[in-house]
């Protein structure tokens, strides 16, 4: 159910991605600056997500999440007007759906999974990102053949209704404990933000994320225009590459948790995929002409399995650290961190590789970024570990 609507929002927001060729003419933008409509979607998510505990307290989490579905649908049909004005809208819109979906998904699964399977319960549950992703890619490219993209997204826009009627019998579950006289503020932020900066070990993990976050923005919103305008790929083979990354971030996210419960060492593992996306951007940053089809693909399926499929074990990991009741609370926190990354990263991303030329040297230069940062995750990992047998 959560996985549907995570499916969702992020569809809602591959669509300008995968989009961005064809519709950034119609727009009067370059396809590079696509960022900018990721910073207004990531901005809108980072507000409404600091109010999504208070939503959640009032209305229950499944009302919330059926807003965010109506939301979402909205949002795809003003899109499809084909105006600027109405694509910030857009971007608006699903960015405020997008921000509260987290938060209240964790609040859910926090109640209803045991802590044995946290971690691979958020990565299935974190897997409907990467499913967004890979169903606008699969699915946009050839209906384009068929239609404008303004038709295609109201396609999409009356499909999406259909989820409403999908989580309406979960009320019973979920929506029991209301408070309806609940103020709806951003009560308990700056709580949230103390409790945050005064654990290193949450800090640690936050400032990783936000570099994760930055490079995971890098990949999927500019990866279909490099391929396109500067390797000269086809549209649909450019959003068939798109896919098979985000079809590959599905497994990985679910094998990532999986091994995060086996070994119980989230941090590690986080390591290890911080190393994984750093040495694809390496990679990435080499393409040219000459690279064949199956490397590029290669290529783009380790970055799915890395930079792509990092959330759930990052999540599983915060909302065990969260002190009791306070879940959606501190989800709510750390995403403002690593959506900020997003907001500053994708247009920033996209004037460098204006900058520069192209995005391959924006790749080389980023690289660097999520190496370090899992260089320290190991390092603290193995200090934590060395402290507990110590004490033991």
């Amino acid at each position: 159910m959560t996985t549907a609507v995570q499916t969702l929002t992020a569809f809602a927001f591959s669509v300008s991605s995968v989009l961005a060729p064809v519709s950034a003419p119609d727009l009067g933008l370059p396809a590079s600056q696509v960022g900018i409509l990721v910073s207004i979607f990531f901005s809108a998510a980072i507000i409404s997500g600091l109010l999504s505990g208070a939503l959640s307290r009032r209305y229950g989490p499944i009302a919330t999440l059926r807003v965010c579905v109506l939301l979402i649908a909205i949002a795809l049909a003003i899109g499809a007007s084909g105006h600027i004005a109405l694509v910030i809208v857009y971007a608006i819109l699903a960015g405020t759906s997008h921000g509260v979906v987290n938060p209240v998904s964790s609040l859910v699964l926090a109640k209803a999974v045991p802590a044995r399977v946290r971690s691979m319960m958020f990565s299935i549950k974190q897997t409907g990102v990467p499913m967004g992703a890979a169903l606008a890619g699969l699915l946009l490219p050839p209906m384009l053949l068929l239609m404008s993209w303004q038709q295609a997204l109201l396609c999409m826009a009356s499909g999406s209704v259909f989820l409403l009627l999908v989580l309406r019998p979960f009320y019973a579950l979920f929506d029991r404990e209301l408070q309806p006289a609940a103020p709806i503020v951003f009560s308990g932020v700056r709580e949230s933000f103390v409790e945050i900066l005064g654990n290193p070990r949450v800090l640690q993990l936050v400032c990783a994320a936000t570099v994760f976050a930055f490079v995971q923005l890098a990949v999927s919103t500019f990866l279909v225009t490099y391929l396109h305008l500067e390797l000269e790929f086809s549209l649909l083979a450019a959003g068939a590459v798109f896919s098979a990354m985000s079809v590959a971030s599905v497994f990985g996210r679910v094998f990532w948790g999986w091994v995060a419960d086996r070994t119980a060492k989230p941090r590690r593992v986080l390591a290890g995929l911080g190393f994984l996306m750093g040495g694809c951007c390496i990679a990435g940053g080499y393409f040219s002409l000459a690279t064949p089809l199956w490397a590029v693909t290669l290529i783009a399926i380790l970055w799915g399995m890395s930079a792509v499929a990092w959330n759930g074990v990052f999540l599983a990991e915060i909302a065990r650290l969260a002190p009791e009741g306070k879940v959606a609370g501190m989800t709510s926190g750390v995403q403002a961190f690593f959506f900020a990354g997003s907001v500053f990263g994708a247009p920033l991303f996209g004037a460098g590789a204006g900058a520069l030329g192209g995005f391959g040297s924006c790749y080389l230069l980023l690289a660097p970024l999520p190496i370090v940062c899992g260089a320290v995750l190991l390092r603290s990992s193995f200090t934590a570990a060395r402290a507990l047998r110590s004490g033991g």
